[in-house]
């Protein structure tokens, strides 16, 4: 009977220490996740339902002073409405309309003045690009127009498209 006990020990010990192994395995392979969420390591402090808007200023695309709150952050398409009307566009840019469909991708159609320079047309668009990427958008289609000519452009971008020489 001594060593039906014995026998019972060391089985008891292999299951403990079996379970044991498999939860440090389950707990080690659900380190790295997020739980769905996604993190931000941005230092900028981003905080749910926030967006960091971007201006151009001088020969900059910097971000404005303060994250802007969106009212309907889980609304992609009212969250761009929301992200255009807060831009803070050059003297002799104004964006007419804008679409976004199905799959996410955005257009934008935007009337220049003749006074506009290229270097300050290209600021302007990366500038909107950064701000509309904050609501994870794929593409971004920006129609240029002036009263004149009509369509002058039509480019599609990512944020990738752009160059930020101060990152």
């Amino acid at each position: 009977m001594h060593v039906v006990k014995h026998r019972d020990k060391v089985k008891y010990l292999f299951v403990f220490l079996a379970v044991a192994f498999l939860l440090l395995i389950v707990n080690a392979c659900g380190a790295g996740e997020t739980s769905g969420e996604n993190i931000n390591n941005d230092s900028s402090g981003s905080k749910a339902g926030t967006v960091q808007l971007y201006h151009v200023e001088g020969t900059k695309v910097v971000p404005d002073e303060d994250r802007y709150q969106l009212l309907q952050p889980d609304n992609p398409s009212a969250a761009l409405e929301e992200i255009i009307e807060q831009l803070t566009l050059i003297k002799g840019m104004e964006i007419e309309r804008f679409l976004m469909d199905a799959d996410g991708n955005v257009t934008v159609y935007m009337t220049i003045s003749s006074e506009i320079t290229g270097d300050q047309l290209l600021l302007s668009k990366a500038a909107l690009v950064r701000s509309v990427q904050e609501i994870k958008v794929d593409k971004i289609a920006i129609c240029i127009q002036d009263n004149k000519e009509g369509i002058l452009e039509m480019a599609t971008y990512t944020d990738a498209s752009f160059y930020y020489y101060d990152e």
